[in-house]
């Protein structure tokens, strides 16, 4: 019996002429009248990682001059996965596990490096590294009178300087700072310090960061403001400007 009326969606099942179907999903009609089934996908690891959903994935590269390798890191639900590259990866879990149910922001930096921060504030900002596999806290647990150690929602690399945006102080205790960005020293993710940071406009929360021509993009509810630079620092050569 050939096909070639497809699907009909108006006709009682038991009214249904031959050559067509109350139902063809996943059916493909030839032009002879004949079904197919219809391609589909498969998964891209066919490896159990978790019963949560994935909330955060990013494709990293990293090279040394003379080795190259590529990895997609990801989490799903309070794991973090990393594939072994090539054309039929496995996924390796990490023994660290983070909190469920958040969004994730990722930068590379460096030659080797991934830093990534969740959206919910109950996670350090984490640093992994490419080659090793390994996975460690951006920041220390020692640090100087003058350092501060920063949990973020939102995770910038530009010109060699990391931006964290909306932003918990857990120095001393936890203060909020929904309005704030702070920046590194140069070439140096790890290393901030308590006065090199920008509020730009008071009352608002930061809602993204994202960078264009060399400028850092800083996104409110209701407007996006700049800071274009040569030199982040306390006293250097930044410029902030509202775009929108």
């Amino acid at each position: 019996i050939p096909f070639n009326e497809g699907v009909n969606l108006q006709s009682a099942v038991t009214n249904i002429p031959d050559g067509s179907s109350s139902d063809m999903c996943n059916c493909v009609v030839n032009q002879d009248g004949s079904i197919s089934k219809r391609y589909g996908s498969e998964p891209y690891v066919n490896q159990p990682l978790s019963t949560g959903p994935v909330s955060g994935l990013y494709r990293a590269y990293a090279s040394t001059g003379t080795s190259y390798r590529s990895i997609l890191l990801a989490i799903v639900g309070t794991r973090i996965v990393s594939s072994t590259g090539g054309d039929v990866p496995f996924f390796t879990v990490n023994p660290v596990t983070v909190t469920a149910n958040q969004s994730w922001s990722f930068v590379s930096f460096g030659e080797n490096d991934v830093i990534f921060t969740g959206s919910g504030f109950t996670d350090s900002v984490k640093r992994f590294n490419v080659f090793t596999s390994s996975l460690t806290d951006l920041f220390v647990t020692a640090i100087d009178t003058e350092a501060v150690r920063i949990r973020a929602k939102y995770v910038l690399k530009q010109s060699n300087y990391l931006f964290l945006g909306n932003v918990q102080d857990i120095t001393n205790g936890t203060t909020y700072y929904p309005q704030r960005t702070y920046y590194s020293l140069l070439n140096q993710p790890s290393s901030f310090t308590w006065n090199r940071y920008e509020e730009i406009r008071a009352g608002e929360e930061i809602t993204g960061l994202g960078n264009m021509f060399d400028r850092v993009n800083i996104f409110y509810p209701s407007s996006i403001h700049e800071i274009s630079f040569t030199v982040m620092a306390p006293l250097g050569t930044q410029e902030l400007s509202e775009v929108v």
